[in-house]
């Protein structure tokens, strides 16, 4: 594994490393969380479809949607946390229940 450079904000995680960049960004309703896995290959200057990431309330974990080839072996975010830690923080992040519950109060 390359040294990694890592820049961090909220929702979005970017590892800049010698080959290419990687981008993680958490999306979140009430019902759907979605990580969107998005790379800057070498050569290219503009970032590309890598995968999803999709969870929902009555999902029992994230489930994966591969896009680029190499995506395709990941069955599960254990898999893939291996290869990037790093986007960790945005697996883990819990749904927002209070903005749900305030449509019943």
């Amino acid at each position: 594994m390359c040294n990694r450079i890592v820049k961090e904000s909220e929702d979005e995680v970017i590892i800049l490393d010698e080959l290419d960049y990687i981008r993680a960004r958490l999306i979140s309703t009430e019902a759907f969380q979605i990580i969107v896995i998005e790379w800057n290959p070498p050569n290219y200057g503009y970032y590309v479809d890598g995968m999803l990431w999709i969870k929902s309330l009555h999902m029992a974990d994230w489930k994966p949607y591969p896009i680029a080839s190499w995506t395709g072996h990941y069955r599960n975010k254990e898999d893939f946390l291996k290869d990037y830690p790093e986007f960790k923080k945005l697996f883990f992040k819990n749904l927002d229940i209070s903005r749900i519950l305030d449509g019943f109060t």
